[in-house]
């Protein structure tokens, strides 16, 4: 299911990305870039890759982060295991990419896969799309399995616990 997407950013070419998608002008995933592609994206003005995946001797290079840092930008990573994800890592990811929402923000896992699964919860969650279109962008990568549509789900139950608990001290506060 991989896509090539024939876009730019800032003028320049980022098609030979894996799987990229565009969130909204601030956000962007894919699948893991190399040091070329890297190069790229600092030259496009991003400001932060996000890395979800663990570093290892068979995903491409593993300086990433040094490669990161030399071209100016912030590396963060989240590493998420693809057979037993974490909700408390996926959340804790999701969190620090809204907050990172001013800058330009680049987050990827080795095929995109587990990024765009967390971009349809950020979809949802933090920029109200609605569900089905959603749904949609998130397959144009993949339809998770068992094992990632139970983490999309309790993520997403959590998410919509702390939005319906804000709504509720907002209410009490204002009542006040």
């Amino acid at each position: 299911m991989a896509q090539q997407n024939t876009f730019d950013l800032n003028g320049m070419n980022i098609s030979g990305i894996l799987n990229v998608q565009r969130v909204h002008d601030h956000l962007y995933s894919s699948g893991k870039p190399t040091s070329a592609q890297l190069e790229i994206l600092a030259q496009a003005g991003v400001s932060v890759i996000v890395n979800l995946a663990l570093n290892t001797a068979n995903t491409g290079f593993s300086h990433e982060d040094r490669t990161v840092l030399e071209l100016g930008m912030q590396y963060i990573q989240v590493p998420i295991l693809w057979e037993c994800p974490s909700a408390n890592s996926a959340l804790f990811a999701l969190k620090a990419i809204y907050h990172l929402h001013n800058q330009l923000v680049w987050v990827h896992c080795d095929d995109n896969k587990c990024a765009a699964s967390l971009m349809y919860l950020y979809r949802r969650f933090y920029m109200q799309m609605p569900i089905n279109e959603a749904q949609d962008v998130l397959h144009e990568v993949w339809q998770p399995d068992e094992t990632w549509s139970g983490l999309v789900n309790a993520v997403a139950m959590q998410l919509q616990t702390e939005q319906q608990q804000a709504e509720l001290m907002q209410e009490t506060s204002s009542n006040d």
